[in-house]
């Protein structure tokens, strides 16, 4: 939501709110996440355990975007906080927003970043419900476009999924495993991209035989949404 009226921040700045619909459709009361954030940034929540957790890319007042995170307690939003302080500063909104996934209270964050002029999609793990993270994990810094999904698998493997860009404009939709310990499974390619800047934000989401994608394709004339299946036989042959 754009807000006007902040006394912090300069007129016009982004506001992060939430809304919790109930199944009468009550209307909402809306809640204020963090009153500066991303312009254009898509944000994600994903429902540990312990609560609703939120991730997004803030925006301060010295225009440094790292990725926060801000969970429920009692009730309410606590402050955001750096899931990992790159210390990224870009002037404009880059438009590549974070992703969360929970189960249980494992909760994993993917996002992507070009602090120091070095393009990363990077990873953070939580086994507490958010409480406290490890070390960044580096997925992809080998031309990366980010636009970024995760998931986890039943066993607490996670899957990272982003575009990479390739020769001219061509690129891919490519996914790692990352164990729960920690090691990085090899770098699979999903789908072969025509032009990656046009395919949109590949959709990744977990079913019980395996992981399901879609994404635009723009090859032909006419943009299409494709999608792709990769089976649990698959997974286990890409999975550290």
């Amino acid at each position: 939501q754009a807000d006007g009226h902040s006394e912090d921040h300069a007129s016009g700045g982004m506001t992060l709110r939430s809304a919790v619909i109930t199944p009468d459709a009550a209307a909402p009361e809306g809640q204020l996440v963090d009153d500066l954030v991303c312009d254009c940034c898509q944000t994600d929540v994903a429902l540990s355990t312990r609560g609703p957790v939120a991730v997004y890319r803030n925006r301060t007042a010295e225009e440094t975007r790292d990725i926060y995170l801000s969970r429920v307690i009692d009730g309410q939003w606590q402050t955001g906080q750096a899931v990992a302080n790159d210390g990224w500063k870009i002037s404009g909104c880059p438009v590549n927003g974070p992703a969360i996934a929970a189960a249980g209270d494992d909760v994993a964050v993917a996002w992507f970043t070009a602090a120091n002029d070095i393009a990363r999609v990077q990873m953070v793990r939580s086994i507490d419900g958010a409480e406290s993270f490890s070390a960044p994990i580096e997925i992809d810094s080998e031309h990366p476009l980010g636009r970024v999904d995760i998931e986890l698998l039943a066993d607490g493997t996670a899957v990272v999924s982003w575009l990479r860009k390739g020769e001219s404009q061509q690129g891919a939709l490519s996914i790692r495993s990352v164990s729960t310990a920690g090691t990085l499974g090899p770098v699979h390619t999903i789908a072969e991209l025509a032009t990656a800047r046009t395919s949109g934000f590949p959709q990744m989401i977990g079913e019980s035989d395996g992981l399901v994608f879609a994404w635009t394709d723009s090859s032909e004339e006419d943009d299409a949404v494709h999608t792709a299946r990769i089976s649990q036989a698959t997974l286990r042959t890409i999975t550290p």
